[in-house]
């Protein structure tokens, strides 16, 4: 293979001059594949990476710390956001406070996993890592997949019990309530599709190093930009609504732009899923799904975060406003223009 792909290369003995050269590895790559077996064609990329003197990839701690930032100030705004609820005003857990403590508990897993999948090559190329670091890489971002579309899913419900809570009109609360059903069903159907995008189910971590064709599996492209295009569909809607009642509140014009800002700057969510479309370029085709994933996984745990954060801004508000009166308001009840809006 290395022969043939040297002929085909105008470099021919120059070894400098091939390690750079795109036709010489265009020519070789698909012998090695064609004449190799898996295992060992990545032993031969490795190699001959190695013999060019080309450095390997490793993002894996800079995966690692931002993930546990990330995740680690959106658990610490929910115990917050909670502990006020429960034990300072007292008025109980409503829908939207256990749907965001359901996402804040899944973010412990979803560290752990984190920290696993660097353990496993998350940043690096697939060429310098083991058989069993590849396979274990496949079953946790599996597992992680799962787990953003459950997390994607009650993070939307539980804005949208929220606004349940603070805006009585009947329209807008049908109107809720059937947006309630349809993320439920979104949830619902990218969490089955994710479980069972391949047959048998351990073909989503044992299909890399599969010759015999002893597996199948629906396009995972598909499923992550389907799942991102209904996501910011939703993200839109979601900030419409609100938007659409500020003017029915009973609140001075002040406090309806101060609301109306709140409910702004959770559009950086939508921001966040915009950007996040770019790393799902590397679903197409990679041969590198070590490296090239990790675009996709930071961005998930990046978007989930951002999420938590924004969805308990306006409890984080009410608490500022609480301890801090001269500061950031006289009472909790006119800042947000109603008693509904505390409850």
């Amino acid at each position: 293979c290395f022969v043939k792909g040297a002929a085909a290369s105008p470099c021919l003995t120059n070894a400098t001059c091939l390690c750079t050269d795109p036709i010489f590895f265009a020519s070789m790559e698909p012998c090695v594949r064609s004449s190799c077996i898996i295992e060992d064609a990545l032993l031969v990329k490795n190699a001959s990476k190695a013999r060019c003197g080309i450095e390997p990839h490793d993002s894996g701690a800079m995966y690692t710390e931002i993930s546990t930032i990330m995740t680690s100030i959106a658990i610490f705004l929910v115990l917050v956001r909670i502990s006020y609820r429960q034990w300072v005003i007292r008025l109980g857990l409503g829908p939207d406070d256990w749907t965001i403590i359901a996402v804040a508990a899944s973010c412990i897993p979803c560290t752990v996993i984190n920290s696993r999948l660097a353990i496993f090559g998350i940043g690096r190329d697939i060429w310098t890592l083991t058989p069993n670091d590849i396979t274990q890489f496949g079953l946790h971002f599996w597992i992680i997949t799962l787990l953003y579309f459950a997390d994607m899913a009650l993070l939307k419900l539980s804005i949208l019990f929220f606004f349940l809570r603070i805006f009585p009109e009947l329209q807008f609360r049908r109107k809720m309530w059937v947006t309630i059903v349809v993320v439920i069903l979104y949830g619902v159907a990218f969490v089955l599709t994710a479980l069972f995008q391949c047959w048998p189910i351990s073909y989503n971590w044992t299909r890399w190093n599969d010759t015999a064709n002893q597996g199948h599996c629906v396009n995972n492209a598909a499923i992550a930009w389907a799942n991102a295009a209904v996501g910011i569909a939703l993200d839109i809607w979601m900030l419409y609504l609100p938007m659409s009642q500020i003017s029915s509140l009973n609140a001075s014009l002040k406090k309806k732009i101060a609301i109306g800002a709140m409910f702004v700057v959770g559009t950086f969510v939508t921001v966040v899923s915009i950007v996040r479309l770019a790393s799902l370029l590397q679903f197409r085709s990679s041969d590198n799904v070590t490296y090239d994933y990790t675009g996709v996984s930071l961005w998930s745990t990046v978007e989930i975060s951002t999420g938590v954060i924004c969805a308990c801004m306006p409890s984080m508000r009410l608490i500022l406003i609480h301890f801090f009166p001269n500061i950031f308001g006289t009472t909790a009840q006119n800042s947000a223009g109603t008693p509904q809006n505390n409850r």
